[in-house]
């Protein structure tokens, strides 16, 4: 049985038995940490992005472990399927002269074990 959650804010999750997806997106940096803006396209241009996630504990923002990372063209993707459990994630921008950025937010997400529907057709004997 397949259910589908929604997440308002970063991450929407898709559960199938026990493994899950999670959905990431994240705005592009326009400016440099020296506040000159980034061209579109050349020299010093975003080439690439590194999104980083792994466990993490209940309510923190903070990984116990890096399960992977996912290299991305564009602003958002998809992770492999993942157990329940609470997991964590960042990304960073990576521009042509190979500088990466510091790691965005933390942003987490739970998800659930499956819980079975309640048996049918419960009865007492004559």
């Amino acid at each position: 049985m397949k259910k589908t959650l929604l997440a308002a804010l970063f991450l929407s999750l898709s559960t199938l038995a026990m493994a899950a997806v999670l959905t990431f997106s994240w705005t592009a940096p326009t400016q440099n940490t020296d506040n000159s803006t980034i061209p579109a396209s050349g020299a010093g241009s975003i080439v690439d992005y590194v999104v980083t996630y792994g466990p993490c504990n209940a309510g923190r923002t903070d990984l116990t472990s890096i399960t992977g990372t996912i290299i991305r063209t564009t602003v958002s993707g998809v992770s492999p399927d993942l157990p329940p459990g609470t997991w964590c994630g960042y990304v960073q921008a990576r521009n042509t002269y190979g500088n990466v950025s510091a790691p965005s937010n933390v942003a987490f997400k739970v998800i659930p074990a499956p819980t079975p529907k309640p048996p049918e057709n419960f009865s007492f004997g004559s």
